[in-house]
């Protein structure tokens, strides 16, 4: 009977374990977030209507994401906030997917301690501090936007004039800690028989451990009218350590089934941008930057379920999870062009355009990682309103907005029996937002 018992047992424990299976594939493993908020849409009026293309030139508190040297450029100390709007309008097979509009403050500062140093710290907070979503990897989703910009963007940075033309900076982005806690109480299906229903009870702790990387840039005043730059952003990712322990009691017969899942999510490429601006004129001046960013070096978007040791009877829960195939994505350069046109003393302009090809291959296997190539236009105005009255220190009000075109593309199914199946992708992004900067 105890022997019978044990059976039964273990074969409730492995329906439990396929359900457990499909919490884990769907929220044990959360969504992949890539490219950070700033490095997919930008940061400051100026920098996003020129398409981010001031690697050379950006001389205000956003060189902590563009370029750290650009801190001790500047003549004066910036204080800096904004707010920013993103509307994602994208398809596959002309469905519109659920991707969440980016809505959320920013802001910055940066400090001119002498002629040769500054410093500078920035950030962003649109909607939420850190956001996981339940969904499987092989579900079809435009990774680039999901849900990376759900999270809190925090950087910062020291810039040290060298010579009177060459300037270098350093700096670093934080993702921050966000330890997460629960229960889950699951209903299993009533035993063969009649007899009460049974109840098994998940105990989860998730733990998130703060990352740090490092940025680093350089900027050169070749000649009067010719700026050169370059600028280094180390990757960034935060680590998941799920542990995972399931108590099972049937007929009296006590079974545990401890899981571990490991996982690396909200990852931010390592890029390398070089660029330069050149002034056609007193109030005309021309940028172009080209952005590298090792795609290739892109994790598993799954997460890895590992068995831990248990003194009753082992459920091997790991052995339910398939192995899904490296996405095989590469490396891309994506080229910025930037013109700025200052046709009043206190008012700028800026109009910008970049193509970002996808790093990601046709989706013809078991992965569903969208992407597509993208043609960025942009643009934006500032007016300096100068000081006094009920300003206390000169202000400068901006307004940007810029236009992601998802060029349209098809991704055919190898195996005919792809429970996906083929389909298509498009789409289109809409970004637009404000922002005011001081200085003093």
């Amino acid at each position: 009977m105890r022997a019978h018992r044990l059976l039964h047992g273990r074969r409730l424990a492995t329906a439990v374990a396929m359900i457990l299976g499909g919490l884990l594939l769907q929220a044990g493993t959360p969504r992949r977030a890539d490219a950070g908020p700033w490095a997919t849409y930008g940061v400051g009026s100026r920098a996003i209507g020129l398409s981010g293309a001031l690697a050379a030139t950006v001389d205000d508190w956003t060189s902590i994401f563009y370029n750290p040297a650009g801190l001790a450029r500047g003549e004066h100390s910036t204080a800096g906030m904004g707010y920013i709007i993103a509307n994602h309008e994208l398809s596959i097979d002309g469905e519109r997917q659920d991707v969440e509009q980016l809505a959320g403050p920013f802001f910055g500062a940066s400090m001119k301690f002498s002629e040769r140093l500054g410093m500078g710290f920035g950030l962003t907070l649109p909607g939420s501090v850190l956001k996981l979503q339940v969904r499987p990897p092989d579900d079809p989703r435009f990774f680039i936007y999901d849900n990376l910009v759900q999270r809190l963007e925090l950087m910062g940075g020291l810039g040290v004039k060298v010579t009177d033309r060459l300037t270098i900076g350093a700096g670093f982005q934080f993702l921050v800690d966000a330890p997460i806690a629960l229960g889950l109480d699951i209903k299993l299906p009533r035993r063969q028989g009649g007899g009460s229903e049974e109840y098994s009870t998940f105990d989860i702790s998730l733990d998130l451990q703060p990352r740090l990387s490092s940025t680093l840039g350089l900027q050169l005043a070749a000649t009067d009218r010719l700026s050169l730059g370059a600028a280094f952003r180390d990757e960034i990712s935060i680590d998941i350590t799920l542990p995972i322990s399931i108590k099972i009691d049937v007929a009296g017969v006590p079974i545990d089934v401890p899981v571990l899942v490991e996982a690396r999510c909200f990852v931010t490429p390592r890029q390398i941008v070089g660029g330069g601006a050149y002034a056609l004129s007193e109030d005309l001046s021309l940028a172009l930057d080209v952005t590298w960013t090792e795609w290739s070096a892109w994790y598993d978007p799954r997460g890895i379920v590992k068995n831990l040791p248990t003194t009753g009877p082992e459920i091997p829960l790991a052995d339910l999870f398939a192995t899904y195939p490296d996405p095989g994505f590469h490396d891309t350069f994506v080229p910025r062009l930037g013109l700025a046109w200052q046709p009043f003393e206190r008012l700028g302009m800026q109009v910008g355009y970049r193509f970002e090809p996808s790093p990601a291959p046709e989706q013809g296997g078991e992965l569903n990682l969208v992407d597509n190539d993208k043609h960025v236009l942009s643009a934006a105005a500032q007016v300096d309103l100068g000081g006094g009255g009920l300003l206390a220190v000169p202000a400068r009000v901006g307004v940007y907005g810029d236009y992601h075109y998802l060029v349209d593309r098809t991704h055919s199914k190898s195996d005919p029996s792809d429970p996906v199946g083929s389909y298509s992708s498009s789409g289109r992004v809409v970004q637009a937002g404000l922002d005011v900067t001081f200085r003093f």
